[in-house]
């Protein structure tokens, strides 16, 4: 568990994806200015550690798992769209 007020989030992705790079660190800026540093942010590649995806159930990339602040969500497919995500995770309540 985390600390009070941090946000721990986990991409799940493919480096076989040619924008992968780009995508993962356009969204940590974006998500890290959001919690003003309070970001803990884990980055897994799906071929290389098939078993840490098997365990937390992903079927498909990218996909975006809100571990804390409670309740977990996730987000599959386009990440493009910061304000969503922010959205969809139910961020405003801890943060905003």
């Amino acid at each position: 568990m985390g600390q009070k007020g941090q946000v721990k989030l986990t991409l799940y992705f493919s480096k076989s994806s040619t924008p992968s790079e780009k995508v993962v660190s356009n969204l940590i800026y974006a998500l890290n200015l959001r919690v003003e540093g309070k970001l803990l942010f884990e980055v897994v590649d799906v071929e290389t550690e098939p078993e840490k995806t098997e365990a937390n159930k992903i079927v498909a990339v990218p996909s975006l798992v809100k571990e804390y602040p409670p309740p977990t969500r996730r987000i599959v497919g386009d990440l493009t769209s910061y304000d969503e995500i922010w959205r969809l995770f139910d961020f405003d309540g801890e943060h905003g």
